[in-house]
């Protein structure tokens, strides 16, 4: 027999039927469970009763702990179901009561109200539960990582609570309480018709943080063609809006970035994302990063980062790459406060953390995470590690390219400091990219055929350069004309190595090329000019001339004779010896820690030419060299730390090097050699430190490991000792 149907409960007079349903609906819920009953969606008395609580205690589990809750904390799309009824406190989403938050961030202790429609209160335990997570310390081993000493104040994110409008879509369906994927983006579709719309009013102010770049063959571009300014095609377009920090709240009553799972955040959690040097260490590397990073790679705004800094806001991705470009040019005694060993440890932390973020695309902001590329293009990785230099400047071209940035912004409605830092960033690319791609022989990943981004002037630096912070620098007066001049460099070092290089090359002859380097010379401002042999030039007037001297090399090693007057060997000898004595008197005034990395690519290729010199059948000639080859292996063991590639370009000359009756005492006169028996390590050999660190120098790698193991070869070895004193060589010009 079928059961009688159910008698509905009579509706009390006077009652709507919408509050009716808001009474069924209402439930309590907890504040926040334990991670194993969250798992198995049970209720959990954690809060009440303590921990264990009384599920954990019956099953005897000993990993009860409270997880920190995501409810009401994460922005909410309007429910697209007109048909329902929304009431003040909350709105039914399929079978789950889902609280909405505001488009705001929540302030402690108190309720955000939106529209006075909606209300979050953030619990006690919730902020307590933030907090303490971020300022908990890093718990790595003891044989990877030193923890800090103290944790006082974490530095923030950047906050990616996007409001509904923005029209954030996600790739699975409906409007779930979370997505199965961990990556939320803008849609396609919402960004064309937030560029459509924004047609219809007129030209806008465009973001550097949100650029829409359509390219000339694009077919939406084809169609507004019209749009045009100043007689060209119009490219670059304001973007959907880029999600803001609430200037009122700072880091501990921000919420984690609504796109990513629990799990990815509990994953960035337990690498110690989330956390920062203690306030006086995260100080002196700011300081460093001000003081010697920025007039050599002025990426940033500087005005606008001392003012994240000062309200707690730098993007947490921003702000590890930072630190470990800070860690490479700062003084060991403010890692050493911050507990590190080393320079390479503090160096690794730092990296490891900045590319978590990134691999799990936390930060949003496609201008943060490029300059965070731009300073990651400083780890050296190793030639069996997918990320390396070479790979982190692919990928900052790529974000780069799709701001729009390779191309002219000369008439953009953009503020004058937007447009100058993003011309900065793209030459200090295409500085970087030439460079690291000359050092290793491989392509360029910029196509300056397809770029027309204006030339850099004095004007582009003038808005950091009259911050008052930097007006007492030293290196204030020549920043702008050395960034000016080595983008000028650099395409001369293309132009050079393409001609020599390239499969398809081109007719350039030697005397040219020659001529193109000495016209870039002549036209040095007053302030970055050198003599061949001054002793008092500042850092940028020495790095021009030592990679003066290396294109000099690049330009006539091993060239034959065109049909010039040019003798292409003694040019690279004399700019070989020239770029040995300019890097010891670098070594003797101690400003290694202060030059670009640029510098020791000149002092790479000068070994090259010494190392060919000690083939000569002149003794002279001989152990002039291997005196000048010390000097730069000096120069490199000086730098080990800081320029990855140190290690492994002195390990291979000194095999190139070390006799075979002796080679335990050729290593311990070698630079390479002292510096790994003073660490306990046994030359050739990965260390515990390299080991744990996850470190692969190119020593390892399967193809290369020969080059490091070369027979000895009687004919280098001359009259003379392998490493002779420089003072018996007053001719270098170390020690005059």
């Amino acid at each position: 027999m079928p059961e009688p149907a159910t008698e509905a409960q009579p509706q009390p007079q006077g009652q709507s039927q919408s509050e009716s349903q808001s009474k069924r609906t209402k439930r309590f819920r907890a504040a926040k469970a334990c991670r194993r009953c969250n798992e198995k969606r049970v209720k959990c008395d954690a809060i009440e009763r303590g921990i264990p609580c009384t599920r954990c205690e019956q099953g005897k589990r000993n990993d009860c702990a409270l997880i920190q809750s995501r409810r009401g904390i994460y922005q909410r799309k309007k429910n697209q179901n007109n048909s329902q009824t929304k009431t003040s406190g909350s709105e039914k989403e399929g079978d789950k009561e889902v609280v909405p938050r505001t488009s705001s961030p929540p302030s402690q202790g108190a309720a955000a109200s939106h529209d006075n429609t909606t209300v979050h209160v953030q619990t006690q335990d919730q902020e307590e539960n933030m907090n303490s997570s971020r300022n908990s310390p890093n718990h790595l081993s003891e044989d990877e990582m030193h923890s800090f000493d103290a944790l006082e104040q974490a530095p923030p994110s950047t906050a990616l609570t996007t409001p509904a409008s923005h029209g954030i879509a996600s790739p699975g369906s409906g409007d779930t309480e979370m997505s199965n994927s961990s990556y939320r983006e803008i849609s396609w579709t919402t960004m064309f018709d937030h560029f459509l719309e924004g047609r219809k009013h007129g030209e806008a102010v465009i973001d550097k943080c949100s650029i829409t770049y359509l390219g000339e063959s694009f077919p939406l571009s084809i169609v507004l063609k019209d749009l045009r300014d100043g007689g060209k095609q119009k490219l670059h377009y304001p973007g959907p809006p880029c999600p803001e920090n609430d200037a009122s709240t700072d880091t501990s009553q921000r919420s984690r970035p609504e796109h990513m799972l629990p799990e990815d955040i509990a994953a960035l959690e337990a690498k110690g994302t989330f956390e920062a040097p203690e306030k006086s260490v995260l100080d002196a590397l700011v300081s460093v990063f001000l003081d010697r990073v920025f007039p050599l790679y002025p990426i940033v705004n500087r005005h606008e980062f001392q003012q994240q800094h000062l309200m707690n806001k730098i993007p947490w991705i921003l702000l590890h790459a930072m630190c470990f470009i800070s860690a490479t040019y700062c003084p060991l005694s403010i890692l050493h406060r911050a507990g590190f060993s080393s320079r390479k440890q503090a160096r690794f932390l730092f990296y490891r953390k900045s590319k978590a973020l990134f691999d799990n695309g936390y930060e949003v902001n496609k201008l943060v995470v490029l300059q965070s590329v731009i300073f990651l293009t400083f780890w050296g990785g190793g030639p069996n590690n997918y990320w390396n230099f070479y790979s982190w400047i692919g990928t900052g071209v790529t974000i780069a390219e799709t701001l729009g940035i390779h191309r002219s912004m000369a008439t953009t409605n953009m503020k004058p400091q937007d447009r100058s830092l993003l011309k900065r960033i793209w030459w200090i690319l295409i500085i970087r990219d030439t460079s690291c791609a000359a050092l290793v022989g491989r392509p360029f990943r910029i196509n300056l055929e397809q770029c027309d981004t204006d030339p850099l002037t004095a004007e582009d630096f003038e808005h950091d350069g009259n911050s008052p912070d930097f007006m007492s620098n030293p290196q204030r007066p020549s920043f702008a004309n050395y960034q000016i001049q080595m983008s000028k460099l650099s395409l001369v070092l293309r132009e050079i190595v393409n001609s020599r290089f390239s499969p398809q090359k081109p007719n350039t002859t030697s005397a040219v090329l020659h001529e193109s380097l000495s016209g870039w010379r002549a036209q040095l401002p007053h302030n970055l000019r050198w003599s061949d042999n001054s002793t008092g030039m500042n850092i940028f007037s020495s790095t021009l001339a030592i990679l003066y001297n290396h294109h000099l090399i690049l330009t006539h090693l091993n060239r034959s004779q065109d049909g010039t007057s040019i003798n292409s060997d003694d040019i690279s000898q004399t700019a070989a010896q020239r770029i040995s004595t300019m890097a010891c008197k670098i070594v003797t005034k101690s400003d290694v820690l202060l030059m670009p990395h640029e510098l020791f690519h000149g002092i790479f290729l000068a070994e090259v030419v010494f190392y060919t010199q000690m083939k000569s059948a002149q003794n002279m000639v001989r152990e002039f060299s291997r005196a000048a080859l010390n000097n730069c292996q000096m120069v490199l063991h000086e730098s080990r730390e800081s320029w990855d590639p140190s290690p492994w370009v002195m390990q291979l000359f000194d095999n190139l090097l070390r006799g075979a009756p002796d080679a335990e005492n050729a290593d311990m006169e070698s630079p390479t050699g002292m510096a790994e028996y003073a660490m306990g390590a046994t030359p050739g050999f990965l260390g515990a430190e390299e080991a744990n660190f996850g470190y692969d120098p190119w020593q390892t790698h399967p193809m290369l490991s020969n080059l490091f193991e070369m027979p000895f070869d009687p004919a280098l070895m001359g009259d003379g000792s392998m490493f002779p004193n420089l003072i018996n060589f007053p001719s270098v010009g170390v020690l005059q």
